[in-house]
């Protein structure tokens, strides 16, 4: 074990000496409290204002901040660990190879503009080498843990019938349908039994075999007429704030259509609440997909869970892994005071 403590003495040497050039005494100690170790990790340290710097990008409350740093400290111990490791056996990533991801990244997440990108690294007072080193790391902790990448393959079929059922509740599903829907509203203040009438004449069309998209692009007056009124996804009952809405749509099996019926417009208020808007129009809907609450069978689920196992694998791998570096490195903390 490499016990390192002339690390932490000269970093706080040179912070001291930084912060006596720095005019103003509010300055100087800005900058020591920057400095100020928080970890070690061999020969290599952890500062406050690395901390400070991850904990600002995340946009999380002061709350949040004091509970997310420790959690911080140990990742970057973790990354540190791994680092170390695979630079103690000697290997090195190609330049050409770090070039290339460089290159890739200024492509994928800055459209290869180089001003962007440099605006990008002055918001996060980094430099184009902190930058490339930073690739460096993420390559390297990459490469070391794909080791412990387990494929589907090796999840065996007894594996995944035991964690189906044990976890059965993860595979449960509410019921929620998908409806078209056809909407009458009064545009020139016509009376409900003049629209039910035009209503009931759209119900003896559905039942002789007319379309219902067809009918809803030509006669319906929803907002989403031009797609025949098609709601677009499935949804809960919870989903629907109207209670008489929510009671046709889910009495509705696969394929059928209701009755006309007459609904009390709502809305959602400001506060949450459900008011009564003073409005009513007709609907007519059809179910154009169900999807009954329960369990999904297996046969419909084994590519998840075998995932799911694969998954727990390589984190339990890692885990056990992390800790046998941890074991035989010299890793220190030092005190963190409260924000």
């Amino acid at each position: 074990m490499n016990n390192s403590p002339g690390v932490g003495r000269l970093t706080w040497s040179i912070a001291m000496a930084l912060a006596i050039a720095l005019p103003g005494a509010a300055q100087a100690e800005k900058l020591v409290e920057i400095n100020r170790l928080v970890a070690q990790v061999e020969d290599r340290v952890i500062t406050q204002g690395e901390l400070d710097r991850v904990l600002e990008l995340l946009n999380l409350s002061e709350e949040e901040k004091k509970k997310r740093s420790q959690e911080f400290i140990e990742n970057k111990i973790e990354n540190l660990l791994v680092i170390q490791e695979f630079k103690s056996t000697g290997r090195v990533i190609p330049e050409s190879y770090i070039e290339g991801e460089y290159n890739k990244r200024l492509i994928r997440d800055f459209d290869n503009d180089r001003k962007l990108f440099r605006d990008y690294l002055k918001s996060k007072s980094q430099t184009q080498l902190d930058f490339r080193r930073d690739l460096e790391n993420d390559i390297i902790i990459g490469a070391m843990y794909a080791k412990f990448r387990r494929g589907q393959a090796d999840v065996s079929p007894e594996r995944v019938e035991e964690f189906y059922q044990n976890n059965r509740r993860l595979f449960r599903v509410d019921g929620k349908v998908r409806c078209s829907e056809i909407k009458l509203a009064p545009l020139a203040g016509e009376p409900k039994d003049i629209l039910m009438q035009q209503a009931v004449a759209l119900h003896k069309q559905l039942k002789e075999g007319i379309g219902f998209t067809e009918l809803a692009k030509v006669h319906g007056q929803s907002p989403l007429k031009a797609q025949g009124g098609d709601w677009g996804a499935l949804v809960s009952k919870n989903e629907l704030s109207n209670e008489l809405m929510k009671e046709k749509a889910f009495a509705l099996k696969q394929g059928e259509f209701s009755e006309p019926f007459v609904l009390e417009e709502t809305r959602v208020d400001e506060n949450g609440k459900v008011v009564k808007t003073g409005k009513f129009a007709i609907y007519l809907l059809k179910a154009d997909q169900v999807q009954v609450a329960g369990t999904r069978p297996l046969d419909e689920v084994r590519l998840q869970v075998e995932q799911m196992i694969a998954q727990d694998l390589d984190r339990q791998a890692k885990g056990q892994w992390v800790a046998r570096l941890r074991r035989g490195a010299y890793v220190k903390y030092f005190d963190v005071p409260e924000r």
